[in-house]
């Protein structure tokens, strides 16, 4: 009777196990997402420009800081919106925002991806392009390839690989840099909710 009671808690405990690592058949095939879709971070970068149009300020190359944004729907596709501060040699205030999605092409803690987006620039001076002193904003594209690191179930590195295209009034702007930032995630992003 002993050995039929230790068999019965047995196959109830393993049961019980397959259950919890998603084993059961009812949720086979049923989508998920994430409890916590929202994550940010912070980084950096140089970019650097491809042509000759802004000759003055803003300059050649730019330094910026990156307010970094994700919103994670599916394991394989992320929502984007960054912040771009870009300082320049004559501590003008030039900034961008972009808003696009993110394509992971693997699983794993390695994780490479593209982007695509949309955006907007401002320059607070264009000197060097006449009758250009003032501010002047304009629409942008954005093209990206990186890398995602993830250190911790919380904690990721990403670098990515941007080339943008804007016209700022009457002027092209076209760059490509490199940027270097860290996300941080909520622990619910890795538990899943069922949508039946």
């Amino acid at each position: 009777m002993k050995k039929l009671f230790a068999f019965l808690a047995a196959v109830c405990v393993s049961t019980g196990a397959v259950y919890a690592a998603g084993g059961d058949p009812s949720e086979s095939g049923v989508p998920t997402s994430p409890l916590k879709i929202w994550s940010s971070g912070v980084g950096g970068g140089l970019l650097y420009s491809l042509n000759d149009d802004l000759k003055g300020t803003p300059g050649k190359s730019l330094g910026e800081v990156v307010w970094m944004n994700s919103f994670d729907f599916t394991d394989n596709f992320a929502l984007f919106a960054d912040v771009n501060w870009y300082m320049a040699d004559s501590g003008a205030a030039n900034f961008g925002v972009d808003l696009g999605g993110d394509c992971m092409l693997s699983d794993g803690r390695v994780k490479p991806f593209v982007g695509l987006g949309i955006g907007a620039r401002y320059y607070d001076k264009l000197n060097g392009i006449e009758g250009k002193d003032g501010g002047t904003m304009g629409g942008s594209a954005l093209v990206r390839v990186g890398v995602a690191l993830e250190l911790t179930e919380t904690i990721e590195v990403r670098v990515r690989v941007p080339f943008q295209f804007a016209v700022i009034g009457e002027v092209n702007d076209m760059r490509v840099g490199a940027e270097v930032g860290v996300m941080f995630f909520s622990n619910f992003r890795n538990i899943r909710k069922l949508g039946y």
